[in-house]
């Protein structure tokens, strides 16, 4: 049994990162080479202002606070952060930043989501791939603000293992050296 589960944590944490990664940009290469103009939600603002320039503002920091905080939370070496901060600092640095930026993107892409499918003229001339994208980052967003609480909770505890470890693992799929063992037993 112990083998079985080994094999099924090898491949979740060793193999479908890569799996993922290339279904992404692979597919981020066709369809940009098929359908290199369909990359953009058409915009809704000459069919509606109000809300429309805070709503993005909101939106559009949030996100890019969120990407740019995960691309250097999780691939700066260790070593730079444990010269510049303790992992707990790292770990409450993470948390607060990501609330802010989290529930910004929450707070721009609600109004957003709300008047795609609400406002009848945007709803009427929105494609259905723009109202799956918007749904599907909200809900990926509101997931990631789900995690908060486990966090707090390592935090609160001085445990800076889980983030660690979560750091060494992404790095890991990152230097294509996959190290599955990192994550082993994390809560």
């Amino acid at each position: 049994m112990q083998d079985s589960v080994f094999t099924l944590h090898n491949l979740l944490f060793g193999v479908y990162p890569y799996i993922c990664l290339s279904v992404f940009f692979i597919g981020s290469w066709l369809r940009f080479d098929r359908e290199q103009y369909t990359w953009k939600a058409d915009s809704t603002q000459l069919l509606s202002k109000p809300w429309m320039r805070i709503a993005s503002n909101f939106f559009h920091y949030g996100v890019v606070g969120i990407f740019l905080g995960h691309s250097v939370g999780l691939l700066t070496p260790h070593f730079v952060f444990a010269a510049l901060m303790s992992d707990i600092a790292h770990q409450w640095l993470a948390i607060v930043a990501g609330t802010i930026f989290g529930l910004s993107a929450l707070f721009g892409g609600s109004i957003l989501l709300f008047r795609r499918f609400t406002n009848q003229r945007i709803s009427l001339t929105s494609r259905w791939a723009d109202k799956f994208t918007i749904f599907w980052i909200m809900l990926t967003l509101v997931l990631g603000l789900l995690t908060i609480p486990t966090s707090l909770h390592h935090a609160t505890a001085y445990d800076s293992q889980a983030v660690t470890s979560l750091v060494w693992w992404v790095q890991s799929i990152v230097y294509l050296y996959p190290s599955p063992q990192f994550i082993e037993g994390i809560d």
